[in-house]
């Protein structure tokens, strides 16, 4: 098969799919969306529910809670880009399977910088899994436990548990703005294995994915969306390109590639999307859905991702929450003139939005 041409509006109407983010493409549940997402960047904890919400049915305060602490199909730890993740509990192993190596290797260097060696990192690494061995534990009741890392900078980032994170040892048991817990994999959720494939098989099955997810790709957004280099992932990605279907993209430049069939003719739908969503972390060139000249508008400073207005495959305006009582207050803030269409959507969206975060009352206000 030779060079497949899209336009810039074919091109998004084929990621907008994949994503659930077009009309009537909506997927069945949670679990389905979050396939098809890989993993939710999830440093913000409040990003998972709403950017499940927009692309699923079915997307609940409980439901998703269900997910993560009972069934226990979803995950939480450091993956891609070293930073906090939700996914599938098999691709939160693929990940780490494909990536683990680097991923611990970046944190010893973290480390390291610290003045804290290797000799140190597995002794303070072996008090960590003790101090849990009985229950998940908080941060503050961990540190307790481990009280090297009492009042130790940047230690709210991970210094203490990436580690053990990224080595599929340690999960998050809980994520929240009042209270943090952490806890052994192997306790939390005994049923979860190890990834049976090697890291070079595991790192071509990730590319597979991330093609079938996220193109129309290049190999740097690809690199982009896991912060893994270029000398690994350009063999990998050399062993699977007869698998790929390579495009051209109107108006971009460089070797664009799809992984499996795919629809071009989807109309895209109005989405909320939250801080740090899939979408726009998902590739490095975000000027199909993101005008460059509306980019910091969405990306400020300090590494901040506002949550976005999508509509008509584009991102509109920004968003954010007020509490009120039981009522959560969505404020748009737009880039240009809204049409009607896009305010009608908007209060349903809220909804949606809303009961993912256990709100069942909403208001908008555009500002």
């Amino acid at each position: 098969m030779g060079v497949v041409n899209l336009s810039a509006e074919e091109a998004r109407s084929i990621i907008l799919a994949r994503h659930g983010l077009t009309q009537g493409a909506r997927y069945a549940d949670p679990a389905s969306a979050m396939r098809a997402l890989i993993a939710v960047q999830t440093q913000y904890p409040a990003s998972l529910a709403p950017a499940l919400a927009a692309r699923a049915e079915k997307a609940t305060a409980r439901s998703i809670d269900r997910a993560l602490t009972k069934e226990k199909i979803f995950l939480k730890g450091w993956s891609l880009r070293q930073t906090l993740h939700t996914a599938l509990a098999e691709d939160h192993m693929l990940v780490l399977g494909a990536m683990s190596a680097r991923l611990a290797a970046g944190h010893e260097k973290w480390m390291g910088s610290r003045g804290i060696g290797r000799e140190k990192l597995d002794e303070l690494h072996a008090q960590i899994m003790e101090a849990l061995t009985e229950r998940p534990l908080g941060r503050k009741e961990l540190h307790e436990r481990v009280p090297f890392y009492k009042g130790v900078f940047m230690v709210g980032w991970g210094l203490d548990a990436m580690g053990l994170s990224v080595e599929g040892k340690l999960i998050l048991s809980r994520q929240a703005a009042a209270k943090t817990e952490f806890a052994r994999l192997d306790q939390w959720a005994p049923h979860v294995e190890r990834c049976p494939l090697s890291e070079e098989e595991a790192l071509k099955e990730l590319i597979r994915r991330y093609f079938a997810s996220y193109g129309p790709a290049t190999l740097s957004d690809f690199r982009y969306w896991t912060g893994h280099g270029a000398s690994r992932t350009s063999a990998a990605f050399n062993s699977v390109r007869e698998e790929l279907t390579e495009v051209t993209v109107e108006g971009k430049k460089g070797e664009h590639y799809i992984y499996g069939a795919y629809e071009k003719s989807a109309r895209p739908a109005v989405r909320l999307l939250p801080k740090f969503d899939p979408l726009m972390m998902g590739r490095r060139d975000k000027s199909l859905f993101l005008p460059d000249n509306l980019r910091e508008r969405v990306f400020r400073k300090a590494g901040q991702v506002e949550a976005v207005v999508l509509a008509e495959g584009q991102v509109r305006a920004t968003w954010r929450t007020v509490r009120r009582g039981k009522t959560l207050e969505f404020v748009i803030e737009p880039f240009g003139r809204m049409k009607k269409s896009w305010l009608a959507a908007l209060p349903r969206e809220a909804l949606r939005a809303a009961k993912s975060l256990g709100f069942g009352e909403v208001t908008v206000t555009t500002t």
